[in-house]
């Protein structure tokens, strides 16, 4: 059976539905009533064919020009303080937007930053990952005990600069994660790689943290420096040549013996 519309519903234009007589009345701007005839002393309400529901629905202040909200004041829809306080209101959450953009894509390219710089820290530990794991397939228990200290020493050095990245802090490109591994974990793992017998050991990739040493001490500095002393003991006089023999005396250069 059809619906019929009583004195209390209305039926759309547009939709068919029959809906409360409030959901057919709107508003007009001051421009829009002087348009139609009327002072625009009050507002003007009239009741339209077709549903608020269905109607396309206005823009809302925020949303619209400086343009159209200068329009606005000048037909009288607003006043000026209205005009004032929402074109601050934008430029305030403009720079807001802006600051917070910045602030974002400094983040991430510090987050960026940091994953670059762990990569090797990261690569090692997938490596020794894996070295562990052929260990325990092979059954090798000098290998699985190296790997085994070696990766605890890797994930704690990992933890602690992830706290850093975390935090946000500036990275230091000339910094190295070897660096954070303390003197007894390093002896450690050089101790556990040399109970591994020689031919295993001559086939397995050495440790990164066993291969490089010049966070423990400079061994290029200190050799530019004695082939510098040797050379310059050729030209120097004779006082000069007693004090350059003492200081290369006294340079350490056990690590020489190692090489």
């Amino acid at each position: 059976m059809e619906k019929v519309s009583t004195n209390l519903t209305k039926r759309c234009k547009k939709c068919g539905e029959d809906r409360e007589l409030s959901l057919f009345k709107y508003t007009l701007t001051r421009a829009e009533a002087l348009a139609r005839g009327y002072k625009a002393e009050f507002k003007v309400q009239l009741e339209g064919k077709t549903c608020n529901l269905c109607k396309k629905k206005r823009r809302p202040l925020k949303a619209l020009r400086a343009s159209e909200l200068r329009s606005r004041v000048e037909s009288g829809d607003i006043n000026e303080a209205t005009y004032e306080h929402i074109l601050a209101e934008r430029a305030k959450s403009a720079k807001e937007r802006l600051s917070a953009n910045m602030k974002r894509y400094w983040e991430r390219a510090l987050d960026m930053e940091w994953a670059n710089h762990l990569k090797p820290l990261k690569n090692e530990i997938r490596l020794v990952t894996n070295q562990h794991f052929n260990g325990m397939r092979k059954d090798n228990k000098e290998i699985v005990a190296f790997a085994e200290a070696y990766l605890k020493a890797l994930l704690r050095v990992q933890a602690q600069l992830a706290i850093k990245a975390d935090n946000r802090e500036k990275v230091d490109p000339d910094h190295d994660w070897r660096k954070d591994v303390t003197d007894a974990e390093y002896d450690e793992i050089e101790a556990l790689e040399l109970k591994i017998p020689v031919n295993t050991r001559i086939k397995m990739r050495r440790a990164q943290l066993l291969t490089l040493k010049s966070y423990r001490r400079n061994p290029k500095a200190e050799g530019a420096l004695l082939n510098t002393l040797k050379q310059a003991e050729q030209h120097f006089n004779p006082s000069a040549k007693a004090q350059v023999g003492s200081t290369v005396e006294k340079l350490d250069t056990s690590w020489l013996d190692e090489l």
